[in-house]
């Protein structure tokens, strides 16, 4: 089997959703090899390290490529990008056909059954191709139901207690890393990527199971509900839209808190406003009361007759950019 590093950018593909990083686990009673006498030889020259575990145990550090494995005396862990595995970046995405090469492949390398592995992190990732500085749009995402919103420079988190949602400027990460290669792409990219990190009770109610193999990847039915996953996770977020005013209709003073309000919103985003009486109520300077009404007045600005209303075109944008992902996924 021969696997092919790819340089340039198959714009084709580029807006694929796909697996990228998983960690995933094969314990010693799976395989009759020795992980310990066999794995570290298939590692990559000069990566080896060997660092103590538990009271009298070792376990040995290496490297395949962009791929981190350790072995430890009952079980080997893998963790890395699948992409950058087979393909030497995770800019392109990777079909069904070619993640279970990278699969094949690195099973083939290390002589281990690794479709039998257990699943430990998921995560698929989907770039969104837009025409304005990735940013714009990190301000234009709001509040996400019972997730927290974290904020970066260039990036955006959303986490909950197994999953994380990271949106961010991808081209400017990779320069960042120092992930250069000539793509042949002058355009912006925004990446949606939606972590599954392991917990017992969660998996199970979101996959039917606790345990996920490294097999169930490679299922298309399984790999589409994760992209329904990735798709209602990002129509959940509060979007933060554009208000145009018609002050014509102001008829009193409370039409004029309403609308001046709504301004606000435009010039600043409801997230900033927010975050300001959050860390007051903290303080203490404002009271539950207050919090109460001014949370009041913000969404019946937000609420405003949609005549009223200019969604941004942002948002239509990026709108656009998930319904051709739920098109090409069929659902």
């Amino acid at each position: 089997m021969e696997k092919i590093i790819e340089n340039g950018l198959n714009k084709s593909v580029l807006n694929m959703v796909s697996y990228d990083t998983v960690i995933m686990v094969l314990y010693q009673q799976q395989s009759d090899v020795s992980f310990q006498r066999s794995v570290p030889q298939h590692l990559d020259t000069g990566s080896l390290k060997t660092l103590p575990y538990g009271s009298d145990d070792m376990k040995i550090c290496g490297t395949v490529e962009n791929l981190r494995i350790t072995v430890y005396p009952e079980k080997i862990v893998i963790m890395g990008s699948l992409c950058k595995y087979l393909k030497g970046n995770n800019v392109q995405g990777l079909s069904m056909e070619e993640t279970r090469q990278a699969i094949d492949f690195l099973s083939q390398k290390l002589c281990l059954p690794l479709r039998l592995a257990r699943v430990m992190r998921i995560d698929v990732a989907y770039n969104a191709i837009v025409s304005q500085n990735p940013k714009e749009y990190l301000n234009r995402l709001g509040s996400l139901s019972r997730h927290d919103r974290l904020e970066e420079p260039d990036s955006l988190y959303y986490r909950q207690s197994k999953t994380l949602l990271h949106v961010y400027d991808k081209l400017k990460e990779m320069k960042r890393k120092r992930e250069f290669f000539d793509c042949g792409f002058n355009g912006n990219i925004l990446r949606i990527e939606l972590r599954f990190s392991y917990g017992k009770q969660d998996w199970k109610r979101r996959f039917g199971t606790e345990t996920v193999l490294v097999d169930m990847l490679l299922n298309e039915t399984f790999f589409t509900n994760l992209v329904k996953m990735l798709y209602g996770r990002y129509k959940k977020i509060e979007k933060v839209n554009d208000v145009q005013l018609d002050l014509r209709v102001v008829k009193g003073k409370k039409d004029a808190r309403v609308f001046l309000v709504a301004y606000i919103l435009k010039v600043q985003g409801c997230v900033p406003l927010e975050k300001m009486i959050s860390e007051q109520q903290k303080t203490g300077r404002i009271s539950s009361r207050q919090v109460d009404y001014l949370r009041s007045v913000i969404s019946e600005a937000n609420s405003v007759d949609q005549s009223f209303i200019q969604k941004s075109g942002h948002i239509e944008e990026l709108d656009a950019a998930f319904e051709l992902m739920r098109k090409m996924y069929g659902f």
